[in-house]
Parts: C-alpha cells; structure tokens; sequence
C-alpha cells in the first residue's frame, strides 16, 4: 500500500489481481486503520515472508484441490519440518527422511511462544513438555512433568542423545529462566528481526540483552545509490506533476502524465523486488 492506504500490488495466491479486482476488493476500505491485525497479517519481518509465501502457496493449492486441505498443522509439526530443512542434512537429489538431529544444537526449544506475549510475566501461559516423536504434550509446572490421569509418576521423556535437549509449547520469559536456570534477564541475548515486536517489546518488557537482524541492508542503500538519478528526476516529475494538477486537473493530458509519472517509478521500484518494488518507502 502507498501511504494514502491504497493498495497497489496484490495477489490471490501467486495470480496477480487486476486494477478491476483491486477495485472491488479494496476500494471500500479506504478508512483508517482498516487494514490493521486481526484481520490483516503484516508482513514485515523475514519470518512473515516466510509465511506468506506458505499461505499464498496453499491458496493455489485449495484452489486446484478443494477437497484436500483436512486439518490445521501443530505447531511442533511446523518446527520441526522448518528446522531439519535448515539444520539437517540434504542431498543434492532433495533432503533425507525427517529426523531430529537438529535437537542436539539446543538445550531448550518452545514452540507456540505467541511473541511478543512471551515476554509478559503477567500473561503467563500454561507450559505443555512436547514428546517429540509422537508430538504428544504433557502437563508441566513450570517445566516439570505433572503427573497424568490414573499415572502417579511424573512423566520422564526421551532426551537427545547430545545434548539432552527438551522440547516444549507456549509458556513465556519465566519459563525460559527457570529451564536454563537463569537469575536474571541481562544473562539472555535475544536476537531478533523486528524491531518493535522482538527488540523493542523485549527489553522494554524483560530486560533482555538485545542483539538486531537487519537483513540485506547494505544492498538496499547500494541500490538507492546507483539509482539517485532517477530518485531525483522522480521527485522533479512530483512536484510538477502537483502543481499542474492543482490548476488543470480536468484536463485530459494530466492523466497522460500521471502514468508516464507511475510507469517510471515501478521501472525503479522492480530493481529492488520484482513484484514489491522497494523497502523504507513512504510516498
């Protein structure tokens, strides 16, 4: 979207919508704040890129089968596929069979932490101990196994063959000192890509230690860089472009101008992504 919220890419699944169907999806919503969460995602860190492709290929894919999609994925079920992708071993031919050696790199793994609400003592969550076989979640006290229905002991799962490492679901910040046995916050570095959903909400709420991801940055001002020229000769064609508009709007040539002006700015915005044009753009 540009700043006066209107959208001007889109795509339903990877088929790039019309002017038509922009219309007539968007043109109703040009209210503020009408695309903001729960009912927009905001793809605005590495991690939503990630998802969004996820989702844009599951649109195609229920589109041609309708009849295919049964059941939501775990969130352990997520992980662990994501995580032997990278950690894992691959072949040229494609990847091994899902296994997960990737554990014995980690003391701890939650999954399901619902950041940035992890960092919230007051919101805390209840703490599952996932078996990671099965996927089977057992109750926990804070990381202990509480003892199940019509079973007096508490549960003792299978560790790595390294590391010994536990894998657990949802829980926040006070678990996470109680499983490495830490004191205080300023001991844990927490690295991350966004800056007020993981840096900000993190040492504002915890105290953590923050270390920031910004990825490709040195390729974006490169890029701002060579194409200086062009970034000038388009705020030229602006600034002419308002003041004309300002006194013949009603003319017909303005709307020949103002494509020639639109044309020139997606040529410069497709050297930076061929379909999302430039980061750290305002208007």
């Amino acid at each position: 979207m540009d700043r006066q919220k209107y959208v001007k890419v889109a795509y339903h699944g990877f088929r790039e919508l019309s002017k038509d169907d922009k219309v007539d999806i968007y043109g109703s919503s040009l209210i503020q704040n009408s695309f903001d969460e729960p009912d927009y995602a905001l793809i605005d860190t590495l991690f939503s890129l990630a998802e969004a492709y996820l989702f844009a290929r599951l649109v195609d894919f229920k589109n041609n089968n309708p009849k295919k999609i049964s059941k939501e994925v775990d969130l352990w079920d997520y992980t662990k596929i994501v995580m032997h992708f990278l950690c894992g071993g691959r072949t040229v031919k494609g990847s091994h069979t899902c296994n997960f050696d990737w554990l014995q790199y980690f003391d701890v793994v939650i999954t399901g932490s619902a950041n940035p609400g992890f960092f919230h003592e007051e919101s805390r969550a209840n703490m599952f101990e996932v078996e990671p076989q099965s996927g089977m979640l057992i109750k926990t006290e804070n990381g202990t196994p509480m003892p199940q229905v019509r079973d007096p002991s508490p549960k003792t799962l299978p560790k790595s063959k390294d590391k010994g490492c536990r894998v657990f679901q949802n829980g926040n910040v006070g678990h996470l000192h109680s499983l490495l046995s830490i004191e205080s916050s300023s001991q844990v570095l927490y690295v991350g890509d966004h800056i007020y959903g993981d840096i900000l909400r993190s040492k504002r709420s915890s105290g953590l230690e923050n270390y920031a991801c910004c990825s490709r940055t040195r390729k974006k001002f490169e890029l701002l860089w060579e194409l200086r020229d062009m970034r000038k000769k388009l705020i030229l064609m602006r600034n002419e472009r308002d003041s004309v508009e300002d006194k013949i709007h009603h003319l017909n040539w303005f709307d020949d101008m103002n494509d020639k002006h639109e044309m020139l700015s997606a040529v410069k915005d497709l050297e930076f992504h061929k379909v999302w044009g430039q980061p750290m753009k305002t208007g």
